[in-house]
C-alpha cells in the first residue's frame, strides 16, 4: 500500500447534491427512530463507549447474556450507507446472531463525508480500533465485518495494517502494536471497486463517491492519496476474507472485482454469490437467503478460529510446550 496525504479536502457539493444528502440523511433518521421496533435479540446487552472527540466516535458493545455460548474471537462491525450516511443503531438487532454465538460485537459509528471524506473515517476507525485493544483484552484479535461502504472500510483497515510500512503515513503516531491483530473480514457487498457500481447505475453512487473522495475519485486512475478501494493497491497478502453479494445488486461486479484482485494478491478469498438478492438483503433477517448469509458468516469465524487454535496447539507442540 503506498503512502498517502495527510490532509484530506472537503468536496463542495452542487445544489441538487445537497438536496440528495438530506434527504438520504432524512430516511435514515426515520429509519433510527424505527429501529426500536425491530427485533434487537432477547437478553443483548448493549454499552455505548467513545473512542474520540467527534460526535460520531462512537459505538456500542453488544454482548450476550452470560452463559449463552463460549467466548470466542469479538467481532467489530462496520454499518454501511456510502461513506455519507447511516448510523450503528441501524443494525443491533442484525448482529445479534454473532452475539449468540459468543462473540462480543464492537458495532461502530464514524465520521461521514463530505463533512470528513477520505481518509478521515479509516483513521477514526483505527482509532477506535486501538481504543477497544487498549481498553479490554479481549479485543487483542478481532474479526472485521462491514456491509456496502463498511464492507469497503473493513477491507482496507485490514490491509493497511497488513503494511506497517504505510500506517504511519496514514494515521501519524499509529503503530501495529497497539492494533487489534486482523483473524479475518467479512465484506457484505462491499464497495470493492470506485467505477463499476457507478456504471451499473446503483443509486447515488455520483454523489458518494464524490462526498468521499472528491471529483478525482471518479476518474480510471488515482494517485495513493485517492486509494479508496483494494483495486487501487498493489496488494501484498492479509487476512482471510469472505466476499457475499447479491446477484441483482449493482454492486455485484464490485464485489467480483474486488475479489479476484485479493485472490491475486495472495490473500486467501472466498466469494459468495446470493441469488436473486439486491442490495441490503442482509438487514431483512426473515428472507432466507439473509438466514443463509448469517449461516456462513458464523461458520466461516468459526472455520478461522478453529485454525488459529490449531496452529497455536502446533506452535506449542513443536516446542514442546502444553497443548491447549
Amino acid at each position: 500500500m503506498q503512502a498517502a496525504a495527510t490532509k484530506s479536502t472537503r468536496t463542495a457539493l452542487t445544489f441538487g447534491e445537497r438536496i440528495q444528502l438530506g434527504l438520504l440523511r432524512a430516511l435514515m433518521w426515520v429509519a433510527r427512530l424505527l429501529a426500536p421496533l425491530r427485533a434487537r435479540g432477547r437478553g443483548l446487552g448493549v454499552e455505548r463507549f467513545r473512542y474520540g472527540s467527534h460526535r460520531l466516535e462512537l459505538g456500542d458493545l453488544i454482548e450476550a447474556p452470560v452463559g449463552a455460548a463460549p467466548e470466542c474471537t469479538p467481532v467489530v462491525f462496520i454499518h454501511g450507507g456510502g461513506w455519507i450516511a447511516g448510523h450503528r443503531e441501524l443494525y443491533t438487532g442484525d448482529l445479534a446472531f454473532l452475539a449468540y454465538e459468543g462473540r462480543p460485537v464492537a458495532n461502530l459509528d464514524y465520521p461521514l463525508a463530505p463533512e470528513a471524506p477520505h481518509p478521515e473515517p479509516l483513521r477514526a476507525l483505527l482509532r477506535a480500533l486501538a481504543h477497544l485493544r487498549r481498553e479490554d483484552e479481549r479485543f487483542a484479535r478481532v474479526h472485521l465485518v462491514g456491509d456496502s461502504a463498511g464492507g469497503n472500510l473493513a477491507v482496507m483497515l485490514a490491509l493497511l495494517l497488513e503494511r506497517r510500512d504505510a500506517l504511519e503515513s496514514w494515521a501519524p503516531g499509529a503503530t501495529p502494536d497497539t492494533h487489534p491483530e486482523i483473524a479475518s473480514v467479512v465484506s457484505i457487498y462491499g464497495v470493492l471497486d470506485r467505477l463499476s457500481w457507478l456504471q451499473h447505475g446503483f443509486p447515488m453512487a455520483r454523489l458518494m463517491m464524490r462526498s468521499y473522495g472528491g471529483p478525482a475519485a471518479l476518474e480510471p486512475e488515482v494517485g495513493p492519496e485517492l486509494a479508496i478501494t483494494p483495486l487501487d493497491l498493489e496488494i501484498r497478502g492479509g487476512p482471510p476474507m469472505w466476499i457475499a453479494y447479491g446477484d441483482r445488486d449493482q454492486l455485484a461486479e464490485a464485489s467480483r472485482l474486488g475479489a479476484a484482485h485479493l485472490e491475486r494478491g495472495g490473500v486467501r478469498t472466498h466469494l459468495e454469490c446470493h441469488p436473486g438478492q439486491g442490495h441490503g438483503f442482509f438487514n431483512f433477517a426473515k428472507r432466507p437467503e439473509s438466514q443463509r448469509l448469517r449461516a456462513d458468516i458464523a461458520r466461516f469465524l468459526a472455520e478461522v478460529d478453529a485454525e488459529a487454535s490449531d496452529e497455536t496447539a502446533g506452535e506449542a507442540n513443536e516446542s514442546g510446550g502444553p497443548i491447549a
